[in-house]
């Protein structure tokens, strides 16, 4: 993620940075789990865990989010998931998607962020 603009006396202009992260849209699902971990709360399964799919077709019994494969990583707003373990589940042709989804969670302070294949027996839909 760019950094803040720095004036000339040193201050990072954070009306920009806001702007920034205004233009970024948060996963389906995104607001509720983002509104839960704002206020402190944790998910009871998965050990405060979220998880994230890249395929509406993909169902978890974990707080989950979901981010379309069809859409860039750099497009989501990934910034309230800093500090949280993040398990990352996609099917085999959005492997590559998801690598990136995976790269942008760590840049955004995921401390972990666990990929996994999910197959397509394991589906809904």
């Amino acid at each position: 993620m760019p950094e803040a603009i720095a004036y000339a006396s040193g201050d990072a202009n954070m009306s920009d940075s806001f702007a920034f992260a205004q233009r970024r849209r948060l996963p389906a699902f995104g607001r509720a789990i983002r509104a839960n971990l704002l206020a402190g709360k944790r998910p009871k399964i998965g050990g405060g865990c979220v998880c994230i799919v890249t395929d509406w077709t993909i169902r978890t019994p974990l707080a989950q989010m979901v981010c379309e494969s069809s859409i860039a990583a750099g497009s989501w707003d990934l910034t309230f998931l800093a500090g949280v373990e993040v398990l990352l589940l996609t099917r085999a042709p959005d492997v590559a998607q998801a690598e990136t989804l995976r790269k942008a969670l760590l840049d955004a302070g995921s401390p972990l962020v666990s990929l996994h294949v999910v197959p397509e027996t394991n589906c809904g839909g």
